[in-house]
């Protein structure tokens, strides 16, 4: 996070591109610019059932319990599920884009891993 040429605007995105400035209790935040709509989470649902959602993890990618495991499969299951593995490191670096109720709604990258991966005493958080 920098400091904007633009202003004192906190810049999210790890590019250093900016998209629009909010305010929050006087702390000026640029957001990454804005993807297009097909490329935020949810778009596609009706607007009342868009909100957060954890992304399921591929049920034979939860098997895996450690990095000799991963290794270990053959080179096609490593192929398949690469691509899985990717997308969640990318939205961990720069967050993550979802549509929330209509709203194009933007989380960090570490809001996003708090939200899709870490347990609480009662379960994942929502």
């Amino acid at each position: 996070m920098d400091k904007s040429d633009e202003g004192e605007a906190i810049r999210l995105d790890p590019s250093g591109e900016s998209g629009e400035v909010i305010s929050l209790h006087g702390l000026d935040i640029a957001l990454p610019k804005r993807p297009k709509k097909s490329d935020i989470l949810f778009y596609d649902l009706p607007k009342r059932m868009q909100m957060w959602q954890r992304t399921l993890v591929p049920e034979e990618l939860s098997r895996i319990r450690s990095m000799d495991e991963w290794f270990e499969k053959p080179a096609e299951f490593r192929r398949t599920f690469s691509p899985f593995i990717e997308q969640e490191f990318e939205r961990r670096r720069n967050g993550v884009w979802f549509y929330n109720n209509g709203v194009p709604t933007y989380i960090t990258g570490r809001h996003y891993m708090f939200l899709q991966w870490s347990k609480i005493d009662i379960g994942y958080p929502s």
